[in-house]
């Protein structure tokens, strides 16, 4: 048992005979683990009892009963030690804006926390990266001399809840800033935080982030804060540990962590032996951005030699959590598989297999088939010197393949896999900027297409459509996005057409590179020479967001992780410039904007997907087959429940084991599959989408409609196994579902069952 010491402040005083509610966080839900009150200072017991070290905890304070008070604060206080006898915890405003920072993405609707992993529990990790979960004091990243900005906009927040509470005119005003566009007015602070963080994409307009200032300055005992009202508040924690210097670009594993690729050399910087000399390490971060796996990793096989050599903007993570790296330095390729366990990451591989000399690779791309994809860009120094593009089939250096076709690609930079496993890749040659799509198939490269410049632009026509584009990805539809370095605009490539359309920012000098597409297909994009993150607004593009932060420098890549956590790469300093190259030094680590995104599942290869629509994350209602002993060959497919009754009271069902795994819940990615019993053969049961359904119950009185059964894929989803539909020709009316193993089976061996096709994708 661990006894949780508690306090609840608000306002800078204790909050007297206070509700405190203790959660327990889990996949699908959030589990009331129990309940105090506050004593007349403010202070609490708890006792923690049969949890383990992995449990995810989170504490909910208010004035009165929770349902009804509208002062709520929370202190997502995360994994607790089972060893420990006791543990402190504050719940105050520091306490209550990191959390809700941090959890934005997992807070529902009806306010609790809950979510899949490993993005839950990444986002519990930052939590004191903000605020202290013991002392309610700043928490240990955001008061250090790298987060001065960071620290100045949480104590603005923090300002601005402490006057709410204050009074309930001042809580009016808070609710009235953060009521939503459909006019959904918060009841709570903490509701209103939440809308803040999440629903409102951490932005208000011009007048309430005016009046959110006004509510932060009149705090009876402010914090040192912003100077003048801002429209956007994000938290944006610049992490520089580990030997970063002039980030390139950044990949996830599957477990959040960020594997980092530095342009140059940190340690050759800090003895002064140049600002330029290509990188010989990598990075490795955690989730909350701390040095892991032994770096900044230096490894070679040879001694006194790094092959490591100044990576650019190519970092790709593999379905196996290898990660690998190109070296624009040397023309090579490395390939480090991470020893968790001994805390280090070994180097593995090293090749310069169909890379020809001074080819300086780029963006690198794995695809489904772990096929590795290499952009060799000829380098930006000459422009006479053309690229290609080279595949290790399987990873396998021993058998590249090289794509050569000046015509279509001159300066290859960025590849992106679709869920095809097609590889989109974006040319920045001056004058020849397209986008040229490639397959690998039996052992060649083919050409797919390829979209130029001059690609018909859907609507409004704009004359252009690519300019020097640098970094490709897709939205959930599998449509594309670029972003165009020399024309400060994203261009939409419609998947099926394959035609265009411009957004132009509308924004000068502003140099976009990096770009990701979050699970809700929002589009963000990384200024180069703006120094600032850009949420796209697809309605009218050039009164889209703009993010800025004194943590930023010249960004390159901007990747969003499975805690909707978004991270820029700071490429060079800010006073560096493209006219003074001989005064370029590189950017200072990277910076992460907390919880303003929708997650997305690592690591990414195809279209950004939820983390929470993961197969495994969806369907985790088990079904199970019995055989009606009565009518052999006619099957009922039963959730545990309903197994337990036909168990007991139906001895003529026979189990037959395990089925799959469907859901039991509505989701916006599956179909609903209806059961109907056919009573012109009771017993037997037909399993029909809700398509399929309309027609049974207009034309097919005998089937009678018993229900929604489950939730699965469709036919087609291509995320799950297919179950295969046959009918029992000797009893008409009947059906089986199995997976591929037992249909060809069945197709071999039991002629009177006839293929109807796959009915429905599901786990097994």
């Amino acid at each position: 048992m661990t006894t949780l010491n508690g306090q609840v402040i608000a306002n800078g005083e204790g909050i007297r005979f206070g509700q405190v509610l203790v959660y327990k966080s889990d996949l699908k839900e959030a589990n009331l683990v129990g309940q105090t009150t506050t004593n007349a200072s403010g202070s609490f017991q708890f006792n923690l009892d049969n949890f383990s070290e992995d449990d995810l905890f989170y504490i909910v304070a208010s004035e009165s009963n929770a349902e009804d008070s509208e002062v709520i604060l929370i202190n997502a206080i995360g994994n607790v030690n089972p060893n420990s006898d006791s543990q402190n915890v504050t719940i105050n405003e520091r306490t209550t804006i990191a959390s809700t920072y941090a959890l934005a993405q997992f807070i529902s609707d009806e306010g609790f926390i809950f979510g899949p992993s490993p993005g839950l529990d990444n986002a519990f990790s930052i939590v004191p990266n903000i605020a202290n979960i013991e002392t309610g004091e700043a928490g240990v990243i955001i008061a250090n001399e790298d987060n001065e900005e960071a620290l100045l906009i949480f104590n603005t927040l923090v300002n601005t809840l402490s006057a709410s509470i204050a009074t309930e005119q001042n809580r009016n005003t808070l609710f009235d800033i953060t009521t939503l566009p459909d006019g959904d007015r918060p009841e709570s602070t903490f509701e209103a935080l939440f809308n803040l963080a999440e629903e409102l994409n951490q932005t208000l307009s011009e007048a309430n982030a005016r009046s959110f200032f006004r509510l932060a300055e009149s705090a009876s005992n402010p914090l040192p804060m912003l100077e003048e009202f801002r429209t956007t508040l994000p938290i944006p924690l610049h992490y520089t540990a580990g030997g970063m210097y002039a980030v390139g670009r950044m990949a996830f594993d599957s477990q959040g962590n960020a594997w980092i690729a530095n342009n140059w050399d940190y340690q050759s910087f800090l003895n002064g032996e140049g600002d330029r000399i290509p990188a010989s390490q990598i990075t490795v971060l955690n989730p909350a951005g701390e040095p892991i796996l032994g770096s900044p990793i230096i490894d070679s096989p040879i001694p006194d030699t790094s092959l490591v050599n100044g990576v650019g903007y190519g970092v790709a993570v593999g379905a196996d959590d290898k990660a690998w790296f190109a070296n624009y330095g040397n023309g090579s390729i490395v390939r480090f598989t991470p020893d968790f366990e001994n805390n280090t990451a070994n180097l593995d591989l090293w090749s310069s297999a169909g890379i020809q000399e001074n080819d300086n690779p780029q963006g690198i791309a794995i695809d489904q088939e772990g096929n590795l994809w290499i952009p060799n860009s000829g380098g930006f120094a000459d422009l006479d010197d053309l690229g290609s593009v080279t595949v290790y089939p399987q990873g396998n250096p021993s058998q590249a393949v090289t794509f050569t076709n000046n015509d279509v690609i001159g300066k290859p930079f960025n590849i992106t896999i679709d869920n095809e496993g097609l590889a989109w890749v974006t040319n920045d040659q001056a004058g020849n900027s397209s986008v040229t799509i490639l397959d690998y198939e039996d052992g060649e490269i083919k050409l797919i297409d390829n979209i130029p410049t001059n690609a018909p632009p859907t609507s409004p026509p704009f004359p252009h459509t690519f300019g020097t584009p640098r970094t490709v990805a897709f939205d959930t539809e599998g449509n594309a996005w670029v972003t165009n370095w020399t024309t400060s605009s994203l261009t939409f490539i419609d998947k099926e057409t394959k035609e265009t359309q411009e957004f132009p920012l509308g924004l000068e000098n502003f140099g976009l590179w990096g770009l990701s597409v979050d699970s809700g297909n929002q589009v963000w994009a990384g200024g180069f020479d703006n120094f600032s993150l850009v949420l796209l607004n697809q309605e009218n593009s050039r009164n889209s967001t703009v993010f800025e932060s004194e943590a930023l420098q010249h960004i390159t890549a901007v990747q969003v992780d499975p805690s909707g956590n978004i991270w820029l790469a700071n490429n060079w300093t800010r006073e560096s410039s493209v006219s003074d190259p001989e005064n370029i030094v590189g950017g200072d680590g990277v910076v992460q904007f907390v919880g303003l995104a929708d997650p997305v599942e690592p690591p990414l290869i195809g279209t950004p997907v939820d983390p929470a629509d993961k197969p495994e994350n969806l369907l985790t209602t088990t079904f199970n087959r019995f055989q009606n002993s009565d009518r052999p060959g006619t099957y009922l497919y039963a959730n545990e429940t309903e197994s337990e009754v036909i168990r007991r009271d139906f001895t003529n069902f026979v189990e037959e084991g395990f089925a799959f795994k469907a859901s039991s819940t509505e989701n916006d990615t599956l179909i609903r599959l209806n059961r109907f019993q056919n009573t012109d053969v009771p017993g037997t049961y037909l399993y029909a989408s809700e398509e399929e359904s309309i027609s049974i119950r207009e034309n097919n009185p005998n089937f009678v409609e018993e229900g929604i059964a489950f939730y699965a894929y469709d036919a087609d989803a291509n995320m799950a196994t297919d179950f295969y539909r046959f009918q029992n020709t000797q009893q008409p009316g009947t059906y089986i579902y199995v997976t591929e193993t037992e249909k060809n089976n069945i197709l071999e061996n039991f002629p009177q069952f006839t293929l109807e096709g796959v009915a429905f994708e599901a786990l097994t």
